[in-house]
């Protein structure tokens, strides 16, 4: 394990052919990220209490930080779990793309194993990989794979 892998952790990582700014919206606007994740609320500003809500779920989450359109941080608490943090980072690619990586922190240990990696209680998680054939894998736990 390297000094950048932290225990309590998933972390994936992949590259996208839109940039930045696209992605930005595919996490920030409501009606986008009901189309990969959940229903939701979510709005951009630091300090924002929004929900993540299928039909058996909610999830309830406050922005932590927000810098458009290359950092999104939140909290993330779901019933039964640990109190927790997403965070995504966004970086331009030089083919005009985006490099996204998604860390989600503050999981215990136990829970990590019984994560569904198709996303957290059956709410699935995307980001239209299947459509560009890309795969997404957990970079530091190769044996999950983000189902597109």
């Amino acid at each position: 394990m390297s000094s950048e892998d932290h225990e309590d952790e998933v972390r994936f990582e992949t590259e996208l052919d839109a940039p930045p700014e696209k992605v930005w919206r595919a996490l920030t606007v409501p009606e986008i990220v009901e189309r990969w994740l959940a229903p939701n609320d979510i709005r951009p500003e630091e300090g924002h209490a929004f929900s993540l809500q299928d039909e058996d779920h909610a999830i309830e989450c406050e922005i932590v930080d927000a810098k458009p359109p290359y950092i999104l941080s939140y909290s993330w608490r779901e019933e039964g779990g640990p109190d927790s943090l997403v965070r995504f980072h966004l970086a331009g690619t030089e083919a005009g793309g985006t490099r996204l990586t998604i860390v989600h922190s503050g999981l215990a240990r136990p829970a990590l194993p019984t994560l569904h990696v198709a996303g957290v209680s059956g709410m699935r998680m995307s980001l239209g990989a299947e459509r560009s054939g890309m795969r997404m894998i957990a970079a530091n736990a190769p044996v999950m794979a983000l189902a597109a």
